[in-house]
């Protein structure tokens, strides 16, 4: 059975280095808008009986590319492929996992549902934002972690006195993945944190560590959900002001967030 890899427009860029890597050259397909904001859909190459890996995160525009996951593993069904695997880098709607309050949806569970009704019968994804969320597939999930990979990056550039930083308790067991290096959990207090993501920047400006008063040199910090939500909308700090974050850390100076 021959392997085939497609992409869609989320990440273009890796699926070809996917395929410079296995040395095989990319399948042929044809994604595009109608005038009413549509999907079209054509595979342009014979896939009948060959092993499909699709590469599409459904990342931001997130309905824009869940639909374009959808619409190509239908479009691969009905041309006849052995097998579909989705490769989902970033899993879109992965914290609504929960019924967290009166009256809302467990979008996490529709997604897959979705997923598996388009016809995909394996989904590879990285680093999703609950680990429980393999249970919401009737099919077999592949859920790798990046962590080994920056493990190794900062391992090789001995980063000895490197500190991970966890933005909460939730987030513990993910930097607790990063072996040899101490991990430090930044609680946050009410209902957006920035209180305490304040004094984390200024700590680290000091060159303390939050617990034990020692000397800083270097730091990470894992976040898992950076997006485009501002304070009075979402549960975390967004993008502006985690990259506020960081150029205050390199300036030398108190950051000054914004809630973007």
């Amino acid at each position: 059975m021959d392997l085939r890899l497609l992409t869609g427009r989320s990440n273009p860029e890796l699926a070809h280095g996917i395929s410079r890597y296995l040395g095989i050259e990319m399948g042929r397909a044809e994604v595009s808008d109608f005038s009413d904001g549509e999907i079209f859909v054509q595979i342009q190459e014979n896939i009948r009986g060959q092993d499909v890996f699709l590469v599409q995160s459904t990342c931001h525009p997130v309905n824009q590319h869940l639909m374009e996951l959808l619409i190509m593993a239908d479009a691969c069904r009905r041309a006849s492929a052995a097998r579909i695997t989705a490769v989902i880098p970033y899993f879109g709607y992965g914290r609504q996992d929960r019924k967290d309050r009166p009256r809302v949806p467990i979008t996490a569970k529709l997604v897959a549902d979705l997923i598996t009704a388009a016809g995909v019968n394996r989904v590879l994804a990285v680093d999703l934002h609950a680990g429980q969320l393999q249970g919401y597939f009737n099919l077999p999930v592949d859920h790798l972690f990046a962590a080994p990979v920056l493990v190794e990056y900062f391992n090789r550039h001995m980063y000895q006195d490197l500190i991970i930083v966890s933005p909460d308790a939730g987030g513990v067991e993910r930097a607790r993945a990063f072996e040899n290096f101490r991990v430090l959990c930044a609680l946050r207090h009410g209902p957006y944190g920035v209180e305490q993501v304040n004094p984390l920047i200024e700590s680290i400006l000091r060159h303390e560590d939050l617990t034990f008063g020692h000397v800083v040199r270097q730091w990470a910090y894992i976040e898992d959900m950076l997006d485009y939500e501002s304070l009075n909308q979402g549960l975390t700090f967004g993008t502006a002001d985690a990259r506020e974050g960081v150029t205050a850390i390199m300036e030398k100076r108190p950051p000054r967030f914004t809630g973007r």
